[in-house]
């Protein structure tokens, strides 16, 4: 079914509030039905639904939120509390430089862990040695938020 309304210009100054009736289609009884390929066009010019593609869907998204399963890292200390143990991730660029909740941390001689993100599209995870030698960590089920 296609229609069309024209309104003037003032008419929508406060909003504008779409109601869609569906006359003659018998007795709904399972109260649930779909709507779809529905636009607002400004203009009198009817103009083919737009379908964006799925991949700048996500990118759009990706801007205010984002996940990490894990970041790994393994280094050496020659000597307690040493930053010697340290990983760099790159991920989709962000609108701000977000906000990253980790959810969980596992140590090797290792304690501490830190995550700074420098821009918008980049973090710095390490942890500190407990004790000279090899040493390692891992930091679980990141969360990157960037919402408004």
């Amino acid at each position: 079914v296609e229609g069309s309304v024209t309104l003037g210009a003032t008419d929508a100054v406060n909003g504008l509030l779409v109601a869609i009736a569906f006359n003659g289609i018998g007795a709904v009884t399972g109260k649930h039905f779909g709507v779809g390929d529905l636009q607002l066009v400004e203009g009198p010019e009817l103009l083919a639904i737009e379908v964006p593609p799925i991949g700048y869907d996500i990118a759009l998204c990706q801007r205010y939120y984002q996940t990490i399963d894990m970041i790994k890292a393994l280094g050496c200390a020659t000597a307690a509390a040493q930053a010697a143990c340290g990983q760099t991730v790159t991920f989709p660029f962000m609108r701000v430089v977000p906000t990253v909740t980790v959810g969980s941390w596992n140590y090797g001689n290792a304690s501490g862990g830190t995550i700074e993100t420098v821009p918008q599209n980049r973090l710095n995870a390490y942890a500190n040695s407990s004790a000279a030698g090899a040493m390692a960590f891992t930091a679980n089920s990141l969360t990157l938020n960037a919402e408004l």
